[in-house]
């Protein structure tokens, strides 16, 4: 078995329920690890064998542009489609940063973390 992770995906999401965050977008950081099923005896260093993070990244960028009220939700997004469009993963563990996410406070960033699973 192996983990690939994707660390400190930085993007501008109109994630938030308030109507500025969805007009203007906020600061997020993604990092992803995704635990594929797979081992050294399978993979015969060949690229379609592991799973593409290009082609990950691409996923997150897409579904990340999409107005949504919580980050929540934008976790779940990610992660069932990655388990959906990857058959090789087995699991993603998901932590999506908010930075400054209230203007008044000096909070460097909240962040919320989530394993999904494949059934």
């Amino acid at each position: 078995m192996f983990k690939i992770g994707l660390n400190g995906i930085k993007l501008i999401a109109p994630v938030g329920v308030y109507t500025w965050e969805k007009e203007k977008g906020r600061n997020y950081v993604i990092n992803l690890e995704l635990e594929i099923e797979t081992d050294e005896t399978t993979i015969k260093d060949k690229l379609n064998q592991t799973i593409n993070y290009e082609d990950v990244y691409d996923l997150v960028l897409k579904i990340s542009q999409n107005h949504l009220n919580l980050v929540e939700t934008l976790a779940t997004t990610i992660g069932h489609a990655i388990l959906d469009q990857f058959r090789l993963v087995k699991s993603v563990k998901i932590r999506i940063e908010k930075e400054k996410p209230m203007p008044r406070s000096n909070m460097n960033s909240v962040f919320i973390e989530s394993v999904f699973v494949r059934k």
